[in-house]
C-alpha cells in the first residue's frame, strides 16, 4: 500500500510545518474590522483550520478517493467560513 505510505509522510509533513504554514496563511490578515484584538482573531483561526485540516487528513485515512474528499473539504470549508465570518464580523 505506497499509497497509504505516501499519505501519512504527508500528514507528517503537515504536522511538522503547521505553526509556519497557518502563521504564512494568515500573516496578511487584516484584523481591524473584528470585534476582537489581532492575536485572538489568529488564534481563532488557527484553531478553525486545525479542526478542517484535521478532519480532511481523517478522511483520507478511511476514502481514497482524493477528489471526494477534496469536494466535501471545500464545501464544508465555504460554509463554515461564512458562519464564522458572521459570528466574528462587527454589524
Amino acid at each position: 500500500r505506497k499509497q497509504w505510505k505516501v499519505i501519512r509522510e504527508k500528514r507528517q509533513l503537515i504536522m511538522q510545518r503547521e505553526q509556519d504554514i497557518f502563521d504564512w496563511f494568515l500573516r496578511d490578515v487584516d484584523t481591524v474590522p473584528f470585534r476582537w484584538d489581532r492575536q485572538k482573531t489568529i488564534n481563532i483561526l488557527k484553531w478553525f483550520l486545525k479542526g478542517f485540516r484535521d478532519d480532511f487528513l481523517a478522511d483520507l485515512q478511511t476514502d481514497s478517493d482524493l477528489g471526494k474528499i477534496q469536494k466535501k473539504y471545500i464545501k464544508n470549508l465555504s460554509e463554515y467560513l461564512e458562519i464564522l465570518k458572521t459570528g466574528i464580523m462587527k454589524p
